[in-house]
């Protein structure tokens, strides 16, 4: 059974009173006058009072909302109106779990999204988020979330069409460790320096690999691109930072994944060129970056050689490794990536 259906247009700029809380305000304190206004937040109440079956719309059981569209419509946006607005129905007696739901969102979108020809900040991956309700028929409050992704981009971390961006994650780190204090090991960061958002803690952030964008092979394929400025990017980076703390990530848990990210830029950066005399082999040219890559991979960087630069097989008791051309060793490189 279909319930209603929205046509929302992406108007590309801010209008004042359209989403604000008090809007969202105005909608719970008087549902009955608003439960039919063409609006994201009446879809979204619809559904509510569905499961509380308070709707004349699949009473008293589980609810789905389908946002579909082009590139640019919107989707990402009105999906965070949705769980907004469907968090404020169901506020929990516990405000931590409300705050992790939401700040799901800028944690997806800084490894999911990516600038392109038509968004700056396009989805490049399908979500489904399932937000999980408990209590009185007439209160159901927020319990919990559980998403689900798939079709990942992958392919846009080795290689983008001209004119687009890598992943925001690449750029985010770059960008603080552009104005990071520099030691021995790496960078620290001081967060926070841009946002003052509530709960924020102070740490130091350790950026080990990491520098300016410029200097990472696949963040320069297309040398003319970098659409969003360099505090855009900054100021991104601690908006994941806060996320990756109310989620429940520590200190060392946030400078794990950056390590990771980092190692993927790294490793973009090893180079081949075919020994003298073969050019069916094939042999790194920059040995520090591959040892960059493997230390923040915690990887012996002559197996990791070996197996970007050799194909092995076994066969009952035999056993060959092939050499393989710089084609395919960059192919290999690209894979691991």
């Amino acid at each position: 059974m279909c319930g209603p259906i929205l046509l929302a247009v992406n108007p590309f700029k801010y209008i004042k009173g359209l989403y604000e809380k008090s809007t969202v305000d105005r909608f719970l304190l008087d549902p009955d006058n608003f439960i039919h206004t063409p609006h994201v937040f009446s879809t979204a109440l619809q559904a509510y009072k569905g499961m509380c079956g308070e709707s004349s719309v699949r009473q008293g059981v589980s609810q789905s909302i389908l946002i579909s569209g082009e590139s640019g419509a919107g989707k990402t946006e009105t999906t965070k109106l949705v769980m907004q607005f469907l968090s404020a129905c169901g506020r929990a007696s516990k405000g931590d779990i409300n705050r992790q739901v939401l700040e799901s969102n800028p944690l997806l979108e800084a490894f999911g999204n990516a600038c392109t020809l038509r968004n700056d900040n396009s989805s490049r991956f399908g979500k489904f988020i399932q937000l999980q309700f408990d209590g009185e028929k007439d209160h159901l409050r927020l319990k919990g979330a559980r998403i689900e992704t798939y079709l990942l981009e992958k392919i846009r971390v080795t290689n983008q069409i001209q004119g687009e961006r890598n992943f925001h994650i690449f750029y985010q780190i770059c960008a603080a460790a552009a104005v990071s204090r520099r030691t021995v090991d790496g960078c620290l960061y001081s967060y926070p320096q841009i946002i003052n958002a509530e709960g924020v803690k102070g740490m130091e952030i350790e950026l080990k690999g990491l520098a300016d964008h410029s200097c990472f092979s696949y963040l320069t394929r297309d040398t003319a691109v970098h659409k969003l400025s360099h505090g855009l990017d900054l100021e991104g980076f601690e908006r994941t930072v806060h996320a990756m703390t109310v989620i429940g990530y520590g200190k060392e848990g946030i400078e794990h994944i950056f390590r990771l990210a980092a190692a993927i830029l790294r490793l973009g950066n090893v180079e081949f060129a075919a020994p003298e005399g073969d050019s069916e082999a094939s042999m790194v040219t920059n040995r520090e970056e591959l040892a960059l890559a493997c230390e923040l991979l915690d990887l012996d960087s002559e197996v990791m050689e070996r197996a970007l630069c050799s194909k092995s097989y076994s066969a009952v008791d035999d056993h060959c490794v092939i050499p393989l051309p710089v084609e395919k060793a960059i192919e290999q490189r690209d894979a691991l990536a």
